[in-house]
């Protein structure tokens, strides 16, 4: 008798949780629903390149998705220097090379390397998941969270709130700043910002910028985060501080109008090993439940996902997304001007 009821209750513990997946799976729209199956027999694992996150985090990514979907999904999430590695993986692809990854999350520039080498699968995530068009990002990106890549950040102890900079122009007026601006080593930031306000006018505030308030090059975009966070610089451009300012830096975002974003996207990789379990990371992350994990584990989202930073960052002002054509065929024309200003090549 007590073997029957250990058994039952067995048996309502598996029905339960299959009940659970087939709720899950039948909320989906039907071509993730498939795709669903599809990643069983990837063994629920993917490889996911593009974000620097630490073990915790990454823990954290496998947790969420696994709620979401109601299988056990286990992503190993890595990093690098994106415009390396992209080289790498097109450089690798002709000499008969595998990439080791499944979708690559990264900038439109960087998309462009890969789907100019052809490493690109062509899947269009719009048509088959059913996704609005607002994500479709190229010929075949998902359009995955909006990049802070002409944010202005300045340092709270030295810049009072009532004298931050609210347009691009004001960085050049304030004599306080002169040799106190920081920016990475990137013609891309004025490129993207060249965008939204014009050629010319970003190039006179970049002239002005360099000469005027002598404003300093630093390597990396973290760079100039991390030193306008200890006080080292007072105001940094081309990069976010949402983590930064969580944990407690002195540090805020400047009021720029027009916010200028750079959007990121997933690509699904040609010859990806587990590309069902990559579409369902990538389908996931546009979902709210996805944005609100990419919001409070990495600081990241669409700007239209409610209660992030990033849409209190461009709440009131005019948004203008620096569309991904612009980025794969413009910028690489002008990234010679824009460096000869800044004095980079």
């Amino acid at each position: 008798m007590a073997m029957f009821r250990t058994l039952m209750v067995a048996l309502a513990v598996a029905l339960s949780s299959a009940g659970a997946v087939a709720q899950t799976a039948k909320s989906l729209p039907p071509g993730v629903a498939a795709v669903v199956q599809a990643a069983k027999a990837e063994g629920y694992t993917g490889t996911i390149y593009g974000q620097s996150l630490n073990p915790e985090q990454i823990a954290d990514f496998s947790k969420r998705i696994s709620a979401y979907y109601g299988v056990p999904i286990d992503l190993k999430m890595i990093s690098g220097l994106h415009p390396q590695k992209a080289a790498q993986v097109v450089q690798g692809a002709k000499m008969g090379a595998e990439s080791g990854i499944d979708i690559f999350w990264t900038g439109s520039a960087i998309a462009g390397t890969l789907e100019r080498g052809g490493v690109v699968a062509p899947f269009d995530w719009i048509k088959e998941f059913g996704l609005d068009e607002s994500l479709r990002w190229g010929q075949h990106g998902l359009r995955a969270h909006d990049g802070t890549l002409a944010t202005v950040i300045y340092n709270t102890n030295l810049v009072p709130a009532g004298e931050a900079p609210k347009t691009y122009e004001d960085l050049t007026k304030n004599p306080k700043w002169k040799g106190r601006i920081a920016m990475p080593r990137a013609p891309n930031v004025f490129i993207y910002i060249s965008y939204a306000l014009g050629d010319e006018p970003a190039q006179k505030i970049l002239k002005e910028l360099m000469e005027k308030q002598e404003a300093k090059i630093l390597p990396t975009y973290p760079d100039v985060r991390n030193r306008v966070g200890t006080g080292e610089f007072a105001v940094g451009i081309g990069i976010d501080a949402i983590l930064l300012k969580r944990r407690g830096a002195p540090i805020e975002h400047a009021a720029i109008d027009p916010a200028v974003l750079t959007p990121w996207g997933f690509w699904l990789m040609k010859d990806a090993k587990k590309p069902a379990t990559g579409k369902l990371f990538a389908y996931w992350a546009t979902t709210p439940e996805g944005q609100q994990a990419l919001s409070e584990i990495n600081g990241t989202s669409l700007v239209t996902t409610p209660g992030t930073e990033l849409a209190k960052i461009a709440e009131g002002k005019k948004v203008v997304l620096v569309p991904h054509d612009f980025m794969v065929d413009i910028l690489p024309q002008r990234l010679a001007t824009y460096g000869a200003i800044m004095g980079v090549r």
